[in-house]
This record gives structure tokens, sequence and C-alpha cells, in this order.
């Protein structure tokens, strides 16, 4: 999940985990529809191939009405289990 204070950093985090040759289990991209849209547009001019973003999770977490911090993080772990469970498969 990659949560930066300044978005700005978050296509160069982008770049740098696409480049790895073991891929992350889970990666999820925090902010709203406009931010990632940006986000995800400057990472494709910074060569991210489209394939990994498609994989990206955003938003992040299940959709299961979290609404206070703590049932938002229980969203999003429950996510990231999901995704770990299905790998297993």
């Amino acid at each position: 999940m990659i949560v930066t204070p300044h978005h700005t950093r978050d296509e160069r985090t982008l770049a740098a985990l696409a480049k790895r040759t073991e891929k992350p289990a889970y990666v999820g991209l925090m902010g709203g529809r406009r931010r990632t849209a940006q986000t995800f547009e400057r990472a494709r001019q910074a060569g991210v191939p489209e394939h990994f973003l498609q994989q990206i999770h955003n938003p992040i977490g299940l959709a299961i009405g979290a609404e206070s911090p703590r049932e938002i993080a229980v969203s999003i772990l429950a996510e990231i289990v999901q995704c770990m469970k299905s790998e297993e498969r």
C-alpha cells in the first residue's frame, strides 16, 4: 500500500515497484479518483507499464461501508488477506 505525505512521490514509488523482479502481492494507492488519475498519468510518463498500473488496488479496501479510521484499516487488511489467499490457490 502506498501512503506518502507528498503525492508527487507516488509515481516514483510505483516506478520502483514496477522494476522489481519479485512483484509485491498487493499494491494499493490511497487517494481520490482525480489524484489517482494524475498519479497514474505521471507514472505512465515515467515508464511504468500499463499492466502494472491495472493491478493496483484503488480505492483500497473491501467495500464494507467503513467510515472510521479503524474500520477503514480493517477493510484494507481484509483486502490484503483476500489477495494473498487468492494467490495461494
